[in-house]
């Protein structure tokens, strides 16, 4: 019987795309109630821990079928991880004890436009003038956010830490998104293990400065609950949700879903954390979601 649900489940896109989006905008409350529980950057490392014990005996067999493809690519494999997965988590759980939840999660929105820019700059992509309306639409919707809808701060430069950390985290991960274009011909799985397992070890470095410098903190039980609940809901079961979603419908309908999870995590970060949704909120999603709108349209035309 509950191999049954869990083969119908497998087979349903749009249960696993909405449960994928469901983890990805609870990493923002485990972001926000992480701090006094454990550092950010032990976080942001000990994740990758938790998804690579689970995932490399899954694939160890298929991995070493491919150990000659992935070393002639082992530069790609080094950078991608060590920017796409460990700046970003040192950024965005850094970021968590900084600013709110809910900028968090509206400040990811702009990863489709830094994709695109990205896309534009390295791909050669065309961008025409309905693009540049995206773009023009979508930043501003970011900074209507950074700046709290206060446009001294903008003139004075005076953002917030984390709101900063952020945008780069941002940049980072539609960075990531472009380079997978040239990705190593190995299944996904495998891909995703060998990626995660790299970015544990490029952690390293970081979580060790972390308690040299004084600002580690050693998990609290509740701090081990959230590694553990980031590792596998938000890092591993999101990830595989969503190459499941991209083999069932595509990559344009699925990328439609990552849409939904800058949202989905504001109104987690309300209604879990109390934090308050403001109208600089309301604008800078309004434009951000124009923004998107616009994008998809050209994405669907250059198809």
């Amino acid at each position: 019987m509950f191999g049954k649900i869990i083969s119908r489940a497998w087979k349903n896109p749009w249960l696993l795309l909405s449960l994928c989006v469901l983890f990805w905008a609870s990493n923002v409350v485990a972001a926000r109630i992480a701090p006094g529980e454990t550092s950010p950057t032990l976080l942001g490392g000990m994740r990758w821990f938790v998804a690579s014990a689970i995932m490399l005996p899954l694939v160890w067999r298929s991995l070493k079928g491919q150990r000659e493809v992935l070393k002639q690519h082992w530069l790609f494999i080094l950078l991608s991880s060590g920017v796409g997965y460990t700046l970003y988590s040192v950024l965005f759980f850094g970021a968590g004890a900084r600013t709110s939840g809910v900028n968090i999660a509206m400040l990811c929105s702009v990863v489709p436009a830094f994709t695109i820019v990205f896309a534009w700059i390295f791909l050669r992509m065309k961008a025409g003038p309905a693009i540049m309306a995206a773009l023009v639409l979508t930043i501003a919707g970011a900074l209507m956010v950074a700046t709290r809808g206060d446009l001294s701060v903008l003139r004075n430069l005076e953002f917030n830490t984390g709101d900063i950390m952020m945008i780069t985290a941002s940049m980072m991960h539609a960075g990531y998104t472009v380079s997978l274009r040239n990705r190593p011909p190995v299944p996904p799985l495998v891909f995703f293990a060998v990626m995660g397992a790299v970015a544990l070890l490029t952690s390293l470095p970081f979580m060790i400065g972390e308690f040299v410098t004084g600002e580690g903190l050693v998990p609290t039980w509740k701090g081990w609950a959230i590694i553990v609940y980031v590792g596998v809901f938000p890092t591993l079961l999101s990830q595989l949700f969503y190459m499941r979603g991209v083999e069932l419908i595509g990559p344009q309908r699925t990328g439609l879903f990552y849409n939904f999870v800058p949202v989905s995590g504001a109104l987690m970060a309300v209604a879990v954390l109390g934090e308050p949704f403001a109208w600089y909120h309301a604008v800078g999603f309004v434009l951000v979601l124009a923004g998107i709108v616009l994008a998809e349209r050209w994405k669907a035309g250059q198809g």
